[in-house]
């Protein structure tokens, strides 16, 4: 009965982690490098869409290569019992910009977005403190690619699935 009881907590409780978002800059030789931490305590089989700022370039990750899928801005990570991503972008030594992103956890049926994290010229800015009716230094947001999210998700799943039928012996 107690183990009933702890299947039936336990996917609520992980709903309730949300994904934490920490930004690290560092002077590069030809600009800035960001390190980003993702950590994502609650989600057992899911993915984890983030969207770099315009004029940034996705450089490395410490998650598995074949977890990891891009398209234009935006990176996708396949979460298969990982409590963090990292990642590193880099950019010009004045851009600016906000990294944004979205997770789902496929077990528990739970998401939401990550809290937008802003940059500018090496520093963490609140997004707040960014004027969005500025338009002179407006950009206009590029096309995204139709149904990445979703296929992230698809891919993320398909992962795990291998990932149990390794661990399994199958």
């Amino acid at each position: 009965m107690c183990f009933c009881l702890c299947l039936c907590i336990a996917p609520a409780v992980a709903a309730n982690e949300a994904v934490v978002r920490t930004i690290l800059p560092a002077a590069a030789d030809d600009g800035l490098v960001y390190e980003v931490t993702l950590e994502c305590p609650g989600i057992s089989v899911g993915g984890i869409v983030e969207t770099i700022p315009e004029d940034f370039v996705l450089v490395g990750t410490t998650h598995p290569a074949g977890q990891v899928r891009v398209s234009g801005r935006d990176v996708a990570f396949a979460v298969i019992d990982e409590s963090r991503i990292v990642y590193t972008a880099k950019s010009g030594p004045d851009a600016s910009g906000t990294f944004t992103g979205v997770w789902e956890d496929i077990l528990s049926g739970s998401g939401g977005s990550i809290a937008p994290t802003g940059v500018a010229g090496g520093t963490i800015v609140p997004v707040e403190a960014q004027d969005p009716s500025d338009q002179a230094h407006a950009k206009a947001e590029p096309p995204r690619a139709p149904g990445f999210p979703a296929a992230a998700a698809v891919f993320a799943l398909g992962c795990g699935c291998l990932a149990s039928m390794k661990r399994g012996g199958a």
